[in-house]
């Protein structure tokens, strides 16, 4: 038996019929948007990504009401990063009028390649040393208990006293505040600095601690869904920072 479908007049066999109506349904289910501007433009396609990193690997069938979207768009690169950390130099070294009793420690473990670069610009500038160290805050975290893998311990080198030093700590990103707090404490068992800055290369708000950075690269507007992340070349990475936003 057959049927007319559409306004053709042609008659479909049953099963051309499925056939047919299984692409357009997995046409709908399989569409990809097109990134687009406030105008309306492709412009900005070439900046964002669209893809389905979520979706687990032994799970390939996923219905298209399970798969999450992301939008990774690049926000800073080499020259952003190199400039951002020789402003937040200059700035380190004008608002303590020099580098005399100051030390920079970097959490680990983006915070202390930062602070490696940042000693590297405050000695260009003030043509002497300045001591660099790296802490570990794992023990210190108020999520430690909440979490079910085990936690990995990296190394804390400070290499000099901190009594009665300015001491600058140095991270990737600043977000709630929670491990920056964290990060003073693990200091305080070091000794008793005369005063504590803090320099991050990102600034992504929604801080839950009344903490606020001395020295910021970059300060960009998130959401909770968002994810900022920052590649460095000693990690084996391109020098860029991405935002990932989950839709």
């Amino acid at each position: 038996m057959h049927r007319k479908i559409f306004s053709t007049g042609k008659v479909f066999p049953p099963l051309t019929t499925v056939l047919i109506l299984y692409y357009y349904v997995f046409s709908l289910l399989t569409f990809k948007p097109v990134p687009r501007d406030w105008k309306g433009n492709k412009d900005c396609a070439s900046q964002l990504t669209i893809n389905s990193s979520t979706a687990s690997a032994s799970t390939p069938f996923l219905s298209w009401t399970q798969k999450v979207f992301f939008m990774t768009k690049k926000i800073m690169d080499n020259d952003d990063i190199i400039r951002a950390i020789r402003r937040m130099a200059h700035e380190i070294v004008e608002k303590n009028k020099g580098i005399e009793n100051i030390c920079l420690v970097g959490i680990q473990k983006g915070g202390v390649v930062l602070a490696r670069r940042l000693a590297s610009e405050v000695e260009m500038i003030e043509d002497t040393h300045i001591d660099v160290g790296a802490l570990d805050i794992t023990f210190y975290r108020d999520d430690l208990n909440t979490k079910e893998e085990q936690p990995i311990v990296k190394k804390t080198d400070i290499p000099c006293t901190i009594n009665n030093k300015t001491v600058v700590l140095v991270d990737d990103v600043l977000y709630t505040g929670r491990s920056i707090r964290a990060a003073m404490d693990a200091l305080i068992d070091f000794g008793r600095p005369a005063q504590i800055q803090l320099a991050v290369l990102i600034d992504r708000g929604h801080r839950e601690l009344p903490i606020r950075a001395d020295y910021v690269g970059k300060n960009i507007p998130t959401s909770f869904n968002d994810r900022v992340e920052v590649f460095l070349e000693e990690k084996g990475k391109k020098d860029k920072v991405v935002l990932v936003s989950g839709q």
